[in-house]
């Protein structure tokens, strides 16, 4: 499993150098592109429930809103979601608008049409 590491200090840092390493690994080694891809988006999900639990426990929040691009991927949406119910998050996502650029475009569109009203 790959796995990114958490630098902790004044604020939490996210460190990849490590998760890199092992992806090249796996290239040099020939393993297939699909077990490189789960384990990725495994470990991001991992990352994802590690930095809610953090914030959990320092803020006392226990909402966590699953928003951007990378949430178009259904594989990592979904293995996030699982990750942070199984722990009792209540969990936010996109249902009727695009995670990513379309979700932007629709809201700028939406300030614009009532900017037009005043």
């Amino acid at each position: 499993a790959y796995e990114f590491d958490l630098i902790e200090g004044e604020t939490t840092q996210i460190d990849c150098a490590n998760l890199i390493s092992e992806v090249a690994k796996d290239v040099l080694m020939k393993v297939s592109i699909g077990a490189i891809s789960a384990k990725f988006n495994n470990a991001v999900a991992d990352l994802i429930l590690r930095l809610a639990l953090k914030f959990r426990e320092r803020e006392n929040l226990n909402c966590v809103a699953l928003s951007g691009g990378c949430f178009q991927n259904v594989a990592l949406l979904k293995a996030s979601v699982w990750r942070l119910r199984k722990n009792n998050f209540e969990v936010f996502s996109h249902r009727q608008v695009p995670p990513n650029d379309g979700g932007i475009a629709l809201g700028q569109a939406v300030v614009a049409s009532l900017q037009t009203l005043k």
